[in-house]
């Protein structure tokens, strides 16, 4: 298991825990510019839209290898003055598991503007004559709505360069993300999104999403890289209930299904904020 992940990545620093729903990843990972539930495992700027009590569950079979099974569970709770997140999640087996949980918080500045901040606690427990590996990490998120439809999103995780301690063992990599979407009416959204880890080439991730009667919406998108691949996915809802389902192409290990169940509470007449994106 330890070499299928360092051969995909996934060792540095927890990387397989930051890639989003079976929404983004539907998208090829493009999730910057996603906001309400999405944006509790996502640009942390997006929770300021968040339109009720939010509660959800994802996994995701990572190349079809259970040892890979990553779960998390997630909850979105909306105030006054913005909307908080909670997301704990997991990765690995008794022997060798990593994860992360995370206490964040998005508010916007009039309709223009949303920011947001997450603080995630990391660690990686090993054998134990290796010993257990822990962080906290801060990351940072704004999105703004330049145009009409339009919204652009910049996150950066680990701007502090903070690393494990005990130090020496795995390297926390400075993550940046930026990107845009733009919804063409309600029925068709496309995003592009830029994803720079530090040590590594500049990846570029990217779909469209189609809604057909507000019921069931279509996903594909496609993604750059040491290794490019594809995404294809679909989501459906059954008030309060949203169910969203993936699979992403890896060209070598090939593929990795996910599902992600949220849970959205009928705010009311009592909120009236603005549609999420």
């Amino acid at each position: 298991m330890l070499i299928i992940l360092h051969f995909t990545g996934i060792t540095n620093a927890n990387d397989r825990l930051f890639y989003g729903s079976a929404r983004s990843q539907g998208l090829a990972g493009a999730m910057i510019m996603l906001s309400g539930e999405n944006a509790v495992m996502g640009n942390h700027a997006g929770l300021a839209v968040l339109s009720g009590l939010t509660l959800g569950a994802h996994y995701e079979n990572c190349y079809m290898i259970p040892e890979l099974g990553w779960g998390a569970f997630y909850c979105g709770i909306p105030v006054k003055n913005g909307a908080f997140g909670l997301t704990y999640s997991t990765l690995g087996n008794p022997a060798y598991h990593q994860g992360q949980a995370c206490l964040s918080y998005g508010k916007a500045f009039g309709g223009i503007i949303r920011a947001g901040i997450g603080m995630h606690y990391l660690w990686i427990h090993q054998p134990d004559d290796l010993g257990d590996l822990s962080a906290i990490v801060p990351a940072l998120g704004i999105q703004v709505l330049p145009l009409p439809g339009m919204t652009m999103g910049f996150q950066v995780f680990n701007p502090a360069t903070q690393q494990f301690v005990p130090g020496g063992y795995i390297k926390i990599p400075v993550i940046f993300q930026a990107g845009f979407g733009f919804h063409i009416g309600d029925e068709v959204l496309i995003c592009f999104e830029a994803r720079k880890q530090s040590r590594e080439t500049l990846i570029y991730s990217g779909g469209i999403e189609i809604n057909l009667r507000k019921l069931v919406t279509g996903r594909f998108g496609i993604s750059s890289g040491k290794f490019p691949g594809y995404a294809f996915g679909f989501g459906f809802k059954v008030r309060p209930f949203t169910v969203d389902i993936a699979a992403t192409h890896h060209p070598v290990l090939g593929f990795s299904p996910s599902v992600t169940i949220s849970y959205i509470k009928d705010p009311g007449k009592k909120k009236n904020r603005k549609v999420a994106y």
